[in-house]
């Protein structure tokens, strides 16, 4: 549920709704990245920026969004350290009794963010700031908020999310006596990051030529949670239509001779490392060596862990030729 006592406070400012501008928020990486690619278990410190959809106002006062993971729960976001969005937060702005971080919520974090001391306030402790102005224009983004989040421990595609944003804006011309006018601001586009988990990356380039004895290293990830299990790493020349493991999970391989070697012939020459113990960090390298059989087919791996079988990668394709 959101906060009412900082809606109220933020919004009984507003003079007028004629919305001037609207803040745009994305959600990035903290290298700037959309979409980032990682291992189970890993983290991925990322930032909220915000910024004006134009110059019709003297600035951004006010913000507030919530932030939601598909991966999993959040943990609470930081609160800001230097200018300009150390004004919007406790002591020198108002926030929420959660703190600018958010108000954590069934794994989600609601109402992050804060308001600039607009009222001028002077008869108590706090807030205590002095209005900045321009926070934010069109062509000078700000970092809104930052936090770091846990991949989950299975492959796929997850979205961290910005949403119900809400904002005001400075009235541009002010001097700021006897206090800071302000109106609301639309909400503008939001863009949101994409976190991609991947449990299998090549080492080297593709594809491979059987004749001149190439080979690809697979370095495998099951994150650090799962150190020390056991996996096993099959092969198929037919596709990934999918093999039922113990424990009701799907590998993504369609059963063929080749599957069946992988697994009858464990750490073979062909497939070495295929089947052992995960690192302290949940890793290992197998390595495919194809012979001349393969050429001229796309050849696809997949490995699973066991004892009980939890865990299932995502399938690689090699592509061999002649």
């Amino acid at each position: 549920m959101k906060s009412l006592w900082f809606s109220s406070a933020a919004m009984a400012l507003c003079i007028g709704a004629a919305q001037a501008s609207d803040l745009n928020v994305s959600v990035r990486t903290t290298t700037g990245q959309s979409v980032i690619r990682i291992a189970p278990g890993g983290t991925v410190p990322y930032v909220v920026q915000g910024e004006l959809g134009n110059a019709s106002s003297g600035g951004l006062a006010m913000f507030a969004l919530d932030l939601s993971f598909t991966g999993g729960a959040l943990a609470q976001a930081a609160t800001p350290t230097a200018m300009p969005m150390l004004n919007f937060t406790a002591p020198k702005g108002f926030v929420n009794p959660a703190g600018y971080g958010g108000t954590l919520s069934g794994g989600n974090l609601l109402q992050i963010g804060g308001a600039q001391n607009t009222i001028n306030n002077t008869v108590a402790p706090t807030p205590n700031g002095i209005v900045i102005q321009n926070v934010a224009q069109q062509g000078s983004p700000v970092v809104l908020a930052a936090g770091v989040l846990t991949a989950p421990y299975h492959v796929g595609n997850f979205t961290l999310s910005a949403s119900h944003v809400l904002a005001n804006v400075l009235l541009p011309g002010q001097s700021g006596v006897p206090f800071w006018k302000v109106e609301q601001a639309g909400a503008g586009v939001v863009s949101n990051l994409t976190v991609t988990v991947q449990s299998i990356r090549a080492m080297s380039s593709l594809p491979l030529s059987a004749s001149a004895h190439d080979s690809v290293t697979f370095s495998i990830s099951a994150g650090p949670a799962n150190a020390g299990r056991h996996y096993v790493m099959l092969g198929s020349l037919a596709g990934t239509s999918g093999i039922a493991l113990p424990g009701g999970m799907t590998l993504p391989l369609t059963e063929d001779r080749y599957t069946q070697y992988t697994q009858h012939v464990p750490n073979s020459a062909v497939l070495s490392n295929s089947a052992g113990v995960l690192d302290a960090a949940g890793h290992a390298t197998v390595t495919f060596h194809p012979i001349q059989r393969f050429e001229g087919h796309t050849v696809w791996h997949a490995f699973y862990l066991v004892g009980p079988t939890d865990f299932v990668s995502e399938p690689v394709s090699v592509q061999v030729v002649h």
